[in-house]
């Protein structure tokens, strides 16, 4: 009888995954279009908002053409990963430049053109937050998740944060409570700062790692040439950054 049990808790948890991969999870993106944070089309009050960012991808993209605001347009070519080692084109990338990104052409410094000494392929992350309310409200398995892209000018400042937590708090970034922000900046328009607001109890960790699963699956959706997909950081990404 514990045989039979555990067969049949193998079986299910595998079309469970096989159901889920055909239905896409609640998720909203944050748009930082020019600095302003919006939320669900909605501007966020004071361009900040406090979240858990449960799980973060990187992400390289490479657009070609000139750049409409007014159109949503994949790039041409992407990559995504969640630990950024031995990145390479996705499957479903519809112009892919190299087989490899350490040794594309449009990943070297110089490649952006313009007597710029910018990459051509921006390297961003993708991150997915849940609001801090989930905590609290009990929801945590089904809260909707929010999708921010954080920009090649400000990956610094999530890599720093990240690090900081690590060695002040001893936490990874997902056990954390974090405020999100944007602020103006002379150089690049706007940055996308991160702050810690205070630790999660531990009495929600479980639930949060196990969410993580999910959340990772949501950032490694590939883009869809037809409209916004789930995991898409930006449906009107602006190249700039």
């Amino acid at each position: 009888m514990s045989n039979e049990l555990v067969n049949w808790s193998e079986e299910l948890g595998k079309h469970a995954k096989e159901v889920a991969s055909l239905e896409r999870p609640a998720l909203s993106q944050i748009s930082l279009r020019a600095g302003v944070m919006t939320y669900q089309k909605q501007p966020v009050p004071g361009n900040k908002m406090e979240a858990i960012v449960i799980a973060s991808a990187f992400e390289n993209k490479y657009f070609t053409g000139t750049f409409n605001p007014d159109k949503y347009e994949a790039p041409a070519c992407y990559a995504l990963s969640l630990d950024g080692e031995d990145m390479a084109p996705h499957e479903d990338a519809r112009d892919k430049q190299s087989t490899r990104c350490d040794v594309c052409p449009q990943n070297q410094w110089g490649s952006q053109g313009q007597g710029k000494k910018g990459k051509a392929c921006k390297q961003v992350r993708r991150l997915a937050l849940l609001p801090v309310s989930a905590l609290t409200d009990g929801n945590i398995p089904s809260a909707e998740l929010a999708v921010l892209s954080v920009p090649v000018t400000s990956t610094k400042n999530w890599a720093n944060y990240v690090n900081a937590v690590a060695g002040e708090f001893s936490r990874p970034f997902w056990a954390m409570k974090t405020e999100v922000r944007t602020e103006p900046n002379a150089k690049t328009q706007f940055q996308v700062l991160f702050r810690a607001t205070g630790l999660v109890d531990e009495e929600y960790l479980a639930a949060l790692f196990k969410r993580r699963e999910a959340a990772h699956d949501v950032l490694l959706t590939p883009y869809d040439d037809s409209g916004v997909v789930a995991g898409a950081p930006d449906p009107l990404p602006n190249r700039k950054y």
